[in-house]
Parts: structure tokens; C-alpha cells; sequence
């Protein structure tokens, strides 16, 4: 029971028990009132008869008597009249039925009224003659009695149920902040630190909303400080601090995991890029000239990695690197031609830009196992661009490329359109583990296709060709379909992925809203994993989302966490069910490493935001307990659980 309840229920006892103690108190004094009425009228009463029957007494006319007895006795006021003589003997008497009319039998039981006699002496000069004896009828006294009750009680009712009224309307508007100070502690619960709109006027409670107002700042200035350290660690670790871009080491992290095949990329394209003149625009237009120009390629750079989901920009220098994910030979020197014309029409607002720009493009296919040989064949190839002219791509020799599992734009169309048509889709499950007890937490859902020739095809693969294509929605609804038909026995929450496309398609969240309404799966048991990037570039689309599904129980989680520092702002807003942290930050983890002290800031951030942090990737035991000791607090990879097949659409 709520305290505000509580109160109510107390001050409608209390009001209750005074009423009720005031009423019965007004019944019981005016009921003995009127008993001493009734006996100060009866005395007068046989006093007055007895002066009055003397004269009857003395002659000894009994006549005269009953008649005087008689009239007094007719009025309804006495229950009975005696006249009895000396010896003892009743001379004349009236008697009258006792009957109280309009009064209620329990009224009488509940209030008996005690009616005295009372006697006066009949004297004959100094002797005396007789007595009279009168017993107060209580029928009067009981009417009287009734209608004061009666009214006393509707008056009471009135005035009590005012009072009460008054009370509550009192006591609610003092309580009325308690359900404001509830939203907050269940806020801060949350990882949301709102403070509340107004103090109540309530000294006790305006002391604790104080109190909590103060605590919720601090905790939500200590997370802002946070997120700012870890900002600040990502710039320092993987970004360039005057393009944005990322360093060459965070690419390299890149390549090692796509090289090494934990990324289940098959195919990916380097483009490195040089500006030979930049020394020449900095001694000429100036190093702000210079950085401006940079910043302005960098920002052409940002389109390409927009456009292309899944690439990855990066500089060293002079030095530019475009990593693109599921491409084909002829699809990167499309890229690099495109590239080298936007460099050549770039200029600064003051005149300067760049007289040169050659690229070298180094082509990884499915056979290749080392990442040193992605850089030399993008490096020779850069050479060889170099020796032909000012703007010059060059692609390394295609004879050293396989094309065994390589696909151009078209044949990714055809097997993607293939697939959704021919529901050619396949989901495989991935354990989400608790560190410390190792049961499962989630299962994440995973989407393989099938190519012509019956081979599956990895998301990492198809969903940045999708994307390209225009199809990651379709390619959603259809996951997401396939996923509601399935039958979880172990009431395991199931995780599925949503693309960038899909997160801004208004068409797929109403959809999505509606088959999640008639699906027989519980919908709490459905989680939706994002990007980072979607939080960084899209929070309103992402918002928007999450609030459509809210009413549902559905929750949402961020994947790759830690390459965006924009992104940690954004998800405070968010309320994530989990965040996963990037496999790039999990390379290289020495005990004093910046990722090592990222990784932990990025944990106790979780912990503030009351999500699930999880690392994924997780390629071998000794890996996983090294995370277990840091404090993870789940854990996914191939060495906990490798993916396995759940159905077919």
C-alpha cells in the first residue's frame, strides 16, 4: 500500500473515530437531560396534584378524584398516576400504554432511558391525608431524543465528510511531490538524473527532495566528468585530433581482426592515400591554410564511410587509409577515381589545396591470412600510382587477386534479392554468458544467406553490400519475421540486430510496432541491438524507435561501443539494456594500456547507466578470464558458444 494510501485510510479512521465519539457523547447527555427532565417535571407534577386533590381527599369524593387524576393523566405525559391513601390502599389511578411512536425498537434497546417515580403528600390541615405517586411516560422524551440524534448525525456526516474532504485535498497536496521524488529515485535507478521540477512545501519532504535534487546532480555531474575522460581516452587512442578520423593504429586493430577471421568478412579493399604537396601548401598558404585543407578531405572521407556501412577512414600524416568491408577490385578503383576528383576540385576558402594525390589500393580476399601483405600490395601500389602522373590511382596487380569470393555490385543484388525471395534465410544463435556463473544472459541472433551455389554468407559480409544496395531494411523485416516464428523453449531473452536503414525507416518502425503487437512471442523477451553509430548520428530516429516500442517492454542495447565519443552522451538519454564493447579495444590489453583503463571507465559508465556491460569476441579461456577479472559482466564468443543454426524461413 502506497504511503499516500496510508495516510488517507489513517485520516479517515481518525476523523471516523472522533466523529463517532463526539456523536455518541452528544446522544448519551441529552438522554440523561432528558431523564432529569422527566423526573423534575414528574415531582412537579404529583406536587401540584396533590394540592390539588386535598380538598377531594378531605370530603372522600373518589369521584372528584378520578376525575382530577383522570385529566392530568390524559395528556400522554405520564405512564401512570396513583392516588393511594395512608393505609396503603390506591384510592384512584390512571395508567397509560407505554407506546413511543416514530421512534425505532433498537433506538430504545440501544438507549434505555430510566423514567423515576415521584411522590408528593395530600395533607388534610396538619395531618396528612395520602400520596400521590407519577411515573414519567418516556414517549416524549424518546421522540426528542430520536429527532436531536437524527439530526446530529446529519450534521456530523456533513460536516465530517467536509473536514475529511479538506483533509485529503491537504494531505495529497502535500504528498502529491512524494510520486515526483518516486519517478526520480526510480530514474536514478535508471541511470537518468533528473532533478525534480518543483520543492515541495512540506518541510520534512522538502528536506529529502532537496536532498535527492542535490544527489542526482552530483551523480549526473560525475557521470558528464566520465563520459568526458572517456572521451577524451578514445581521441586519445584511436583518433586523430584534427580530422576526427581514426589513427593508423586503430585500422590496423582493424585489419588484425578482419585478417585473423574474427571479422567474417571475406573480402575488403585498402585505400591509401597521399598527399605528397602538403609541406609545399603549408610553407605557401600557412599551417592553418594546411589543416583547413585536411579537414576538408577527412570530411569527404566521412561521407565515403556514411555511404559505405561498415568502411573505415583513418590518417597518419600526410598519409589518408579507407578500409572498405565486401567489396569488389573494380568497386575500389570506382571509389579511388571518385576520390581523386573530389581532392582535385578541393580548395580552401582562401585559395590552397592540394596539387597532387595519388592512392594505391591493396585488395584482401578470402585466402589471405597475413595483414602485413594487405599494406604492402596497397603500398606498391601506391608506388607505382606515384610514377604515372599528379592524380593517380593504382590498383595492385589483379593476377595476384583470387576472385574465387569476390562479388561485384551486381552479383551481391542477385544474391541478396535471390535470398529474399527464395526466404533463403538462416538464423544462428550465439550465447550471451554471465561472467562469473556462465548461464545464459541473451542469445544473440545472427542472419546468414545463401548464395547460388548453396554457400552461407555471414552478416559482416551481405549487410554493408545491403546497405549500398538500399535492401538492409528488407533484409530486417525479413530477420525479424523469421525470428517471431520461432519457438523458445527456454524463455531466454533473443537479441536481433537492426541496421542504420531500418532505424530511420518510419515504414519499418510502424511494421515493426504492429508484428511485435501480433506476434505470439512475448515481445519483452525481444531486444533490439544498435550501432553506436546510430546513437551518435540518428538519436532522434533512434528515440523515436524505442519510444514507439516502449509501451511493449521491448529494450534496446548498443553494439561496437567505445569508438564514438559523441555516441556515451546520446545514451544516457537512451536507458540501454546493455552495451557491448568494440572487439577493436579488446587487442593489446596490457595492464597499464589505455584501453585497459578505457575498457574500465566504460564498465563503471554501464554500471551508472544500469545496463549490462558485454564484451564480445572472446577467442579463447584465457581471454575470457582476464575479463572476468577486470569485472565484465557478460560475456560472447566462439570459445564460449559458437553459433548454432535455429531455423529456416
Amino acid at each position: 500500500m502506497s504511503f499516500s494510501r496510508i495516510v488517507f485510510v489513517l485520516l479517515t479512521l481518525l476523523m471516523g473515530v472522533l466523529l463517532a465519539a463526539s456523536f455518541a457523547l452528544n446522544v448519551v447527555h441529552s438522554r440523561q437531560y432528558l431523564s432529569r427532565q422527566l423526573a423534575v417535571h414528574a415531582q412537579d407534577s404529583a406536587t401540584a396534584l396533590g394540592l390539588t386533590l386535598a380538598p377531594a381527599v378531605q370530603q372522600h369524593d373518589r369521584v372528584a378524584m378520578d376525575s382530577l387524576v383522570k385529566a392530568v393523566g390524559d395528556g400522554g405525559y405520564f405512564h401512570w398516576i396513583r392516588v393511594v391513601g395512608t393505609d396503603g390502599s390506591v384510592i384512584a389511578e390512571h395508567a397509560t400504554k407505554l407506546d413511543i411512536a416514530g421512534v425505532p425498537n433498537w433506538f430504545v434497546k440501544w438507549l434505555p432511558m430510566e423514567t423515576p417515580t415521584r411522590r408528593a403528600l395530600i395533607m388534610d390541615g396538619w395531618r396528612e391525608a395520602g400520596q400521590v405517586e407519577i411515573k414519567s411516560h418516556p414517549g416524549y422524551a424518546y421522540q426528542q431524543l430520536w429527532a436531536d440524534a437524527r439530526d446530529l448525525l446529519i450534521w456530523f456526516s456533513v460536516a465530517g465528510g467536509m473536514a475529511l474532504g479538506i483533509m485529503i485535498v491537504l494531505a495529497r497536496s502535500a504528498l502529491k511531490p512524494l510520486a515526483a521524488m518516486e519517478r526520480q529515485a526510480q530514474a536514478i535507478g535508471t541511470g537518468r538524473f533528473d532533478k525534480s521540477v518543483s520543492l515541495p512545501w512540506a518541510r520534512e519532504l522538502r528536506q529529502v527532495a532537496a536532498a535527492m535534487n542535490q544527489m542526482a546532480g552530483k551523480v549526473d555531474l560525475m557521470l558528464n566528468d566520465k563520459i568526458r575522460i572517456i572521451e577524451k581516452l578514445e581521441m586519445d587512442s584511436h583518433r586523430d585530433a584534427l580530422t576526427g578520423l581514426n589513427t593508423r593504429a586503430f585500422l590496423n586493430d582493424q585489419i588484425n581482426l578482419l585478417i585473423s577471421g574474427t571479422d567474417e568478412c571475406e573480402s575488403a579493399a585498402l585505400l591509401l592515400i597521399r598527399l605528397p604537396d602538403l609541406a609545399e601548401v603549408n610553407t605557401q598558404w600557412g599551417y592553418e591554410e594546411g589543416d583547413i585543407c585536411l579537414k576538408q578531405f577527412a570530411a569527404i572521407l566521412h561521407e565515403q564511410v556514411w555511404k559505405l556501412q561498415g568502411a573505415i577512414a583513418a590518417r597518419g600524416g600526410a598519409e589518408f587509409m579507407l578500409l572498405i568491408r565486401e567489396t569488389s577490385p573494380e568497386q575500389a578503383q570506382a571509389l579511388a577515381s571518385t576520390l581523386l576528383y573530389q581532392l582535385r576540385t578541393l580548395v580552401s576558402p582562401r585559395g590552397a589545396g592540394f596539387g597532387a594525390g595519388h592512392i594505391g589500393i591493396g585488395f584482401r580476399d578470402s585466402h589471405m591470412t597475413d595483414a602485413s601483405k594487405l599494406f604492402s600490395q596497397a603500398d606498391m601500389a601506391l608506388r607505382s600510382a606515384e610514377s604515372h602522373g599528379r592524380y593517380w590511382a593504382n590498383l595492385f596487380p589483379m593476377s595476384d587477386i583470387s576472385h574465387e569470393t569476390t562479388y561485384g555490385a551486381s552479383r551481391w543484388r542477385s544474391i541478396i534479392v535471390h535470398a529474399l525471395a527464395q526466404r533463403s534465410i538462416m538464423l544462428f544463435e550465439q550465447p550471451v554468458l554471465h561472467a562469473i556463473s556462465g548461464e545464459p544472459i541473451y542469445y544473440e541472433l545472427l542472419a546468414r544467406i545463401r548464395d547460388e551455389t548453396g554457400r552461407l554468407i555471414s552478416a559482416e559480409a551481405f549487410i554493408p553490400m545491403a546497405h549500398r544496395l538500399g535492401l538492409s531494411a528488407a533484409i530486417d523485416r525479413a530477420v525479424v519475421e523469421l525470428a517471431l516464428t520461432q519457438t523458445y523453449l527456454d524463455k531466454v531473452p533473443r537479441v536481433l540486430n537492426l541496421s542504420l536503414d531500418a532505424i530511420q525507416d518510419l515504414l519499418f518502425t510502424s511494421w515493426l510496432q504492429q508484428r511485435l503487437r501480433l506476434s505470439c512471442v512475448d515481445s519483452r523477451q525481444i531486444l533490439f541491438e544498435l550501432p553506436e553509430r546510430a546513437a551518435a548520428e540518428m538519436p532522434e530516429s533512434v528515440l523515436r524507435l524505442m519510444h514507439s516500442l516502449e509501451g511493449m517492454g521491448t529494450r534496446f542495447g548498443f553494439d561496437h561501443v567505445g569508438l564514438l565519443p559523441e555516441a556515451l552522451a546520446q545514451m544516457r538519454h537512451m536507458r540501454p539494456k546493455f552495451l557491448k564493447c568494440d572487439e577493436t579495444l579488446l587487442s593489446g590489453m596490457e595492464v597499464d594500456s589505455p584501453k585497459r583503463a578505457l575498457l574500465k571507465l566504460l564498465m563503471e559508465l554501464a554500471q551508472g547507466l544500469d545496463s549490462l556491460f558485454i564484451v564480445s569476441g572472446i577467442e579463447s579461456e584465457a581471454q575470457a578470464k582476464t575479463f572476468r577479472d577486470i569485472g565484465v559482466g557478460a560475456l560472447q564468443g566462439r570459445a564460449l558458444g559458437a553459433p548454432r543454426a535455429v531455423g529456416a524461413l
